[in-house]
């Protein structure tokens, strides 16, 4: 395999819940789902559009949910064409932090995801500290959302200037900033995230033809920094494709971003 695909950011559910949970959902977001958010609708997506890897980004939103989000997670293994991160929450005292990414490890699991409105955090925040020194430790990946999210009212709490602050305070901590590190905040995404060795990824980026300013900040920062994501179920997989195939970067920035990229993250071999 040369040119892989990635999809490194998507959201499903366990088949028992996606029903209940995708209504809320909608009326939060405004949004109708691109494809039923199951791993089996996943699956489907992925297989119709050329996609080798899909990377599932849970979020726990009360501490309670992070042992059973996690084994469900860690029961994926194995399944055609699926990643998975794991789940933290910030209000976990530091022993359950360390016995879960200990759990998470032992499964082969490269990651967690944190989602600063959903769990009501600011990323510099001091209570984070021994979090991000246990993910920093076990070499674990974090992904947190970045900038505003069209569910919650501004101001966003995932400022780019907050996520710097954990870059500087946590410099080997593999950090990827979604929505390439700040939706909607790309002037601070300038000034605050590019240049660092950071990842951003693409989520709900390419919903539209690339911007020309959306396009500067991958070239800024570099395209070998740059991770390829829809935040599907709400991002439509075969558009974001195509917008990235259509931006005007090169043919090798456009394979690195597609997947090669989240190869070399990953640990996987090309």
């Amino acid at each position: 395999m040369t040119d892989p695909v990635v999809d490194f950011h998507v959201h499903v559910f366990p088949d028992e819940i996606a029903d209940q949970a995708v209504p809320a959902l909608q009326a939060r977001y405004g949004l109708a789902p691109r494809f039923h958010p199951t791993l089996s609708g996943l699956q489907a997506v992925c297989r119709q559009q050329g996609v080798e890897w899909a990377v599932i980004q849970p979020i726990a939103t009360k501490p309670a949910q992070v042992p059973v989000i996690n084994r469900w997670v860690a029961g994926l293994a194995g399944q055609q064409g699926i990643k998975a991160f794991g789940a933290l929450h910030p209000l976990m005292t530091k022993e359950e932090i360390e016995q879960q990414v200990k759990e998470l490890a032992a499964h082969g699991i490269k990651g967690v995801k944190l989602h600063a409105e959903y769990q009501e955090f600011y990323p510099d925040d001091d209570r984070l500290v021994d979090l991000y020194a246990i993910l920093e430790r076990a070499d674990m990946i974090c992904l947190q959302h970045a900038g505003e999210d069209i569910g919650f009212p501004p101001p966003a709490k995932a400022a780019p200037s907050r996520l710097r602050q954990v870059h500087l305070g946590f410099p080997r901590l593999r950090l990827v900033a979604a929505h390439l590190g700040g939706f909607r905040l790309w002037p601070e995404v300038e000034r605050q995230l590019v240049g660092l060795p950071v990842w951003l990824d693409t989520a709900f980026c390419l919903e539209e033809p690339l911007p020309a300013r959306l396009l500067e900040i991958i070239r800024a920062h570099g395209a070998g920094r740059i991770l390829f994501a829809t935040d599907g179920p709400w991002g439509d997989l075969g558009r974001h494709l195509r917008h990235l195939r259509e931006s005007g970067l090169t043919t090798q920035e456009i394979k690195d971003i597609a997947g090669r990229n989240a190869y070399n993250l990953l640990g996987m071999p090309l």
